[in-house]
C-alpha cells in the first residue's frame, strides 16, 4: 500500500490563489508607477524652488540693477551726416571728364578721390579744431553720465595767457556765486598743484604752473550745482580725438559725392564741426583758384613781354 508524504505550504497556496494579470496590464501598471515617480520629483523640485524664492528675487534685482546702471552711465551718442558734390567749374570740361569716365579712364573718380583725401587731412581737421576752440574740453557729471559743455551750453571758459599753445592746465571748477569760483586739481602735463584756489571770474590767476583766466560763458549761472572739469589738449591730441569720431567716404564707385558723418555726445558740436569743415574747405578752394588765376595771369604777361618784335 503506497503512502503519500505531503507537506502544507501556506505561501505556495497564497501564491496559487492570486490570479495572474495579463501582460499588457502589467506594463500599464509599470508605466503608471514611473509617471507618478516623475510627477513626484517635479513637484519636489518646484517646492524646493519656492522655498528659495528670496535668492531668485535677489538675483533678478541684482542683474536689473546692473543693467540700469550701465544704461544710466553710458553716454548718448548722436550722428550727423552731410554730403558734398564735386563739380568741375567748366561745363565743357565736366562733359569731357564724364566721357572719359565712360571709356574707362577714371578722371572724374580721380578728382573725387583727391578731394576726399583733402577732406580727411589732419591739417583741415586742425583748422576746424582751432576755429571752434575744441582744444579745451568742458565736462560735467550730473548723475552717472558725463555731459559735454559746448557753445551755448558753456558755463565758464578758460584761457591760458602767456603759456605756449601746446600747453595748458587741467582743473576742476566749482562756482561759488557772486562772480567767484573754487579751483582745484590743477595740473599741467606731469606737474600738479595740490592747493585749492578761490578766484574771481575775469581775473588773471598766477600759479607755479602758469596763469589762467576764467570767464563766464553763455549759460553762466551763479548757483550752478555741478563741478566743471576743464581739460586742455595739444593740437595733435585734439586732431586724433576728432579723427576717431569723423569719417568721410565715397558712397559709390562712380559717384561724384563725398559723404561725411560724425558721432559725438553733443549735437551742436557735431553740426558745427561738419559745417565748419565744409566752410574752411570752400575758403581754401577759392583761395587756391584765385592764386592760380593770378599765377596764370602773370605767366601770360611775362610771355607777352618777352615776345620778339
Amino acid at each position: 500500500m503506497a503512502s503519500f508524504n505531503s507537506q502544507y505550504d501556506p505561501e505556495a497556496r497564497h501564491q496559487a490563489d492570486i490570479p495572474m494579470a495579463p501582460a499588457g496590464q502589467v506594463s500599464a501598471q509599470k508605466f503608471l508607477s514611473e509617471d507618478e515617480e516623475e510627477g513626484i520629483n517635479l513637484r519636489d523640485y518646484i517646492v524646493k524652488c519656492l522655498g528659495a524664492w528670496r535668492w531668485f528675487a535677489a538675483s533678478v534685482i541684482f542683474f536689473v540693477g546692473i543693467g540700469a546702471l550701465y544704461i544710466l552711465s553710458t553716454p548718448k551718442l548722436y550722428t550727423r551726416m552731410a554730403e558734398v558734390m564735386i563739380k568741375d567749374e567748366d561745363s565743357g570740361q565736366q562733359n569731357i571728364s564724364a566721357a572719359l569716365s565712360d571709356l574707362g579712364i577714371g578722371q572724374v573718380q580721380a578728382n573725387v578721390a583727391n578731394e576726399l583725401i583733402a577732406f580727411q587731412s589732419p591739417e583741415l581737421i586742425g583748422k576746424v579744431v582751432e576755429r571752434l576752440g575744441l582744444r579745451t574740453s568742458y565736462t560735467v557729471c550730473p548723475l552717472l553720465r558725463d555731459k559735454t559743455l559746448y557753445g551755448d551750453s558753456l558755463v565758464v571758459a578758460a584761457s591760458f595767457p602767456g603759456m605756449p599753445r601746446q600747453k595748458g592746465m587741467s582743473m576742476s571748477v566749482k562756482l561759488l556765486g557772486k562772480g567767484r569760483a573754487r579751483v582745484s586739481d590743477i595740473a599741467s602735463g606731469k606737474d600738479s598743484y595740490d592747493g585749492t584756489l578761490e578766484v574771481t571770474l575775469g581775473d588773471t590767476v598766477s600759479t607755479p604752473l602758469g596763469s589762467f583766466v576764467l570767464t563766464p560763458g553763455p549759460s553762466y549761472e551763479t548757483d550752478y550745482p555741478y563741478t566743471i572739469d576743464i581739460c586742455p589738449r595739444t593740437l595733435p591730441e585734439a586732431i586724433i580725438s576728432y579723427q576717431k569720431k569723423y569719417s568721410a567716404d565715397i558712397p559709390d564707385e562712380d559717384a561724384t559725392v563725398i559723404r561725411f558723418s560724425m558721432t559725438d555726445t553733443d549735437i551742436p558740436l557735431v553740426t558745427d564741426f561738419l559745417e565748419t569743415l565744409i566752410c574752411i574747405y570752400k575758403e581754401e578752394w577759392k583761395q587756391d583758384k584765385e592764386q592760380m588765376a593770378v599765377a596764370t595771369s602773370n605767366s601770360f604777361s611775362y610771355k607777352h613781354l618777352t615776345l620778339p618784335t
